[in-house]
């Protein structure tokens, strides 16, 4: 939880510019409420409006920013058994129509396997034969 306050920084905000424009927001709708339970200018939002945005972008802000935080401090081992179990892509269709996949072995351990595929036009996706 204290890594979410920790991310408000913009200049951690930066690396993700959605998040950070709606940081930006709320630090506005913000200062606007602030400005408006001061001044009490004519024409303006009534204040409970300006004050429930904020504080929904603020919570906006604040959970994505735990979400990530969780994410961070999760994909430690995770990562490891889903690897496993799933057969991962390697390398792009190489100019001789071979590809390259690594598939789970047996011991735990990964083997490189290398299908031969030809090349179907721009768009398309070319499938490997069956093994």
């Amino acid at each position: 939880m204290r890594d979410s306050f920790l991310k408000l920084d913009p200049r951690v905000q930066i690396k993700n510019p959605v998040m950070f424009v709606v940081e930006v927001g709320s630090l506005l709708t913000t200062i606007l409420w602030l400005r408006d339970r001061i001044l009490h200018p004519a024409g303006a939002a009534p204040g409970w409006f300006t004050l429930t945005v904020s504080i929904w972008l603020w919570f906006t802000v604040v959970f994505a920013n735990f979400a990530e935080a969780v994410a961070e401090a999760g994909a430690g081992g995770d990562d490891l058994v889903a690897a496993e179990d799933r057969e991962e892509e390697i390398a792009a269709p190489a100019a001789d129509g071979l590809r390259a996949h690594l598939h789970p072995g047996g011991d735990g351990g990964q083997t490189p396997v290398v299908h031969q595929v030809t090349l179907g036009r721009r768009g398309q996706r070319p499938e490997p034969p069956g093994p």
